[in-house]
């Protein structure tokens, strides 16, 4: 099954049924022996002067029952591809990897700002940019324009217009003297958290940019790290709130995240985080962003690598185009052409002894490799309309059941592709809003 293919998380068609889920239909709990046990428990503390609970799963439901009143994580409107991918709740960390300028703290404050919009409090421990500079992205981001043009030509009087949106839900963490240790910048995050909790009554969506500020100057960098996401990993648990960690990729794995170098699936780039190890134990989620750089140009073709998905366990790739003015993230319906792949196109036409035309230049091939996998994708979508109109027959079926069909699209994409196949006489819209077959096409 194709990523088009795949059901939305959640949804019936996504659900797993599966005979093997009692192995043993007859067998029932025995009261007393979880009685002795509590017992057993309760004269083994006092004896100990100890607190363990030793507790059964039932006793975890209620646990359960509580986090399922609060809200998912949301993500921007328009990257409905990752949200099938990524379903963060509170007391999760999602791990954000990626080079050196790379757009990590640009994708990050494009998730809060959608977040922000959807009633949750915004928790920024800028510890690497200023809360100045990190306003000049928040600015560039909303209006699509650069950070520095925000920085010397806006008149404060735009600049408070673009920021009075999120002045009440969008807080920066005090960052503490890098001598007093990550124990205390842990601490200010905590009453910053705490805080939000007592004001919005909502789980806070705290970013830490970026977790190697954390342990600067320490001796061992790589046991400082391990020991800084682990307490940031408690700090989601403890507080019900989520964590966004950014990082920097390892030297080692820079091919991975320029697409210099390719790799089979998304999980075998799970070493790109510096501290991979760490990553793969404290976080539930790890987005490798592999931004294709090139000179001098604004616009950048990117995979977003989602490497570790505890939750919906779709790890896998998702394309991205990444503008450098506002630093401004769009989700495509395809993945761009790698720069692997475009020089492995290039060398063939090279190889080729009788070809007519001259071979295509780099910026030609990426174009048209990039044209052609968008228009299969379009061409797929519209496939995967017709098939679900033709299995309703002759009455049709409705357009809002037609969007929920898997691989048919999402948003302004599902709209584009019906509206193609109206206007090219595949289908139509009846006056009771359903779509059905035209009777010549059945």
């Amino acid at each position: 099954m194709s990523d088009d293919e795949l059901p939305d998380f959640g949804s019936p068609e996504g659900e797993v049924t599966t005979a093997a889920g009692v192995p043993f239909p007859r067998m029932r709990a025995n009261p007393r022996l979880a009685e002795a046990w509590a017992a057993r428990v309760e004269h083994h503390n006092r004896r100990a002067s100890a607190s363990y609970k030793f507790q059964s799963p039932a006793a975890s439901v209620d646990e359960l029952i509580k986090l399922r009143t609060m809200p998912v994580l949301p993500l921007p409107p328009s990257w409905t591809r990752t949200a099938r991918r990524v379903r963060a709740y509170p007391r999760d960390v999602v791990g954000i990897v990626g080079s050196q300028g790379g757009g990590k703290t640009s994708f990050a404050i494009q998730w809060l700002l959608g977040a922000i919009g959807r009633g949750h409090p915004g928790l920024w421990a800028a510890l690497e940019l200023t809360p100045p500079e990190i306003d000049t992205r928040i600015v560039g981001n909303m209006h699509g324009v650069h950070a520095s043009t925000v920085r010397d030509s806006w008149p404060r009087s735009k600049i408070d217009h673009s920021l009075a949106a999120i002045v009440d839900s969008w807080h920066y963490v005090d960052k503490t003297p890098r001598r007093e240790g990550p124990e205390k910048q842990i601490a200010a995050m905590r009453a910053a958290i705490s805080v939000a909790w007592e004001v919005y009554r909502m789980p806070p969506v705290t970013v830490v940019d970026h977790i190697g500020k954390l342990t600067i100057g320490t001796r061992d960098r790589h046991a400082a790290t391990t020991e800084a996401l682990e307490m940031l990993r408690e700090l989601a648990e403890d507080t019900d709130s989520i964590v966004l960690a950014l990082s920097q990729g390892s030297r080692a794995n820079q091919g991975v995240l320029t697409g210099r170098v390719d790799v089979d699936s998304a999980s075998d780039a799970m070493g790109v985080a510096a501290d991979s190890r760490a990553f793969e134990e404290d976080c539930s989620y790890v987005i490798a962003l592999a931004v294709f750089k090139a000179d001098d140009k604004l616009r950048l073709d990117v995979h977003a690598l989602f490497t570790k998905c505890r939750h919906t366990g779709l790890e896998g790739r998702e394309g991205f185009q990444f503008s450098k003015p506002g630093g401004q993230w769009f989700e495509l319906d395809h993945l761009p052409a790698t720069p692997s792949e475009i020089k492995a196109e290039g060398a063939r036409e090279k190889r080729e002894k009788h070809r007519v035309a001259p071979p295509r230049n780099t910026e030609q091939i990426r174009v048209d490799l990039n044209a052609s996998r968008a228009g299969d994708a379009a061409a797929m979508r519209r496939a995967k309309i017709l098939e679900a109109v033709r299995r309703h027959g002759a009455l049709g079926i409705a357009y809002h059941d037609l969007r929920r069909q898997p691989g048919v699209g999402k948003g302004a994409l599902f709209a584009h592709e019906l509206q193609e196949l109206v206007r090219t006489g595949s289908v139509e819209r009846t006056s009771s809003n359903r779509v059905r077959m035209i009777a010549s096409n059945l």
